[in-house]
């Protein structure tokens, strides 16, 4: 089967834009790097809120991590709050490696189709997902899914790439398909927002911050010689390498540019009425 089907792969009912195999499940947390400003600026913002909202005691509150992954972000951010966590993903061979982390040990972790989440409604205080949203054809579904769960008062939190500052990130810039690709399933910041609008969202706020993913512009070169994002496993490989070469060329050439060494990332939350 050609790459560009087998990344395209769609399960009854979900519409998906990629399945995650065993393989990118493996490189998966190999390749990135959290800058510890970005958990700090999602903790705050979950902080807060559980703090103005008098319902919540620190103890009691139920956290949902969809899309977790390999629980990239779900294990330092459970390591930071005082909250019960829940990480949440479709692919078994995330969650598993999730599992056999030893920090991971305190957190639940399921299956779930995130298009029809078998909790009960109103199960958790907040919602969190990272990068998730794009994989879908139609995320209002898993929006829906996230109000319908979410408490009266919880809050989502969608931490992000917008389509206005991906496609003028190295992942893009030098992979026309990528934007091509990128274009028809990433919204852009004002599409989130009305997005959580249209699933009955209140108090809309979006934030945008730039951080760093790498040390060194030839540590980018590599990230993306693994393919550590979903796009690169769309496209077909000979337009792939025909990019990494341009990049590889800019990266030589300009390797004290921060623009590689750096990412530009939104966060939109939105409060259950």
């Amino acid at each position: 089967m050609p790459m560009m089907a087998k990344a395209r792969e769609s399960f009854s009912g979900d519409a998906v834009t990629i399945a995650y195999n065993k393989q990118i499940a493996r490189n998966y947390d190999n390749e990135r790097l959290i800058e510890p400003r970005r958990l700090d600026e999602i903790v705050k913002i979950a902080v807060d809120h559980t703090q103005r909202n008098r319902s919540f005691g620190s103890g009691d509150v139920k956290i949902l991590d969809l899309g977790c992954g390999t629980g990239f972000f779900t294990i330092p951010l459970a390591q930071r709050l005082p909250f019960q966590f829940t990480g949440a993903d479709r692919s078994e061979e995330m969650l598993e490696i999730a599992r056999s982390k030893a920090a991971g040990q305190g957190i639940i972790w399921d299956v779930q189709e995130a298009t029809r989440l078998s909790y009960e409604s109103q199960s958790f205080d907040l919602i969190f997902m990272s990068n998730f949203l794009h994989h879908f054809m139609n995320p209002l579904d898993v929006i829906e899914q996230c109000v319908r769960v979410l408490k009266p008062g919880g809050l989502l939190i969608n931490h992000y790439g917008a389509l206005e500052d991906i496609i003028k990130d190295p992942d893009h810039k030098f992979f026309q398909q990528a934007i091509d690709l990128d274009v028809r399933r990433t919204p852009a910041r004002i599409q989130m927002e009305y997005l959580l609008k249209s699933a009955g969202m209140a108090d809309i706020t979006s934030r945008k911050g730039t951080y760093r993913l790498c040390h060194s512009a030839q540590e980018r070169v590599k990230m993306v010689e693994n393919k550590y994002i979903s796009v690169f496993h769309m496209m077909d490989e000979m337009t792939f390498q025909r990019g990494l070469k341009e990049l590889k060329r800019y990266a030589e050439s300009s390797r004290f540019d921060p623009w590689l060494r750096e990412i530009v990332l939104t966060t939109t939350c939105g409060i259950k009425a």
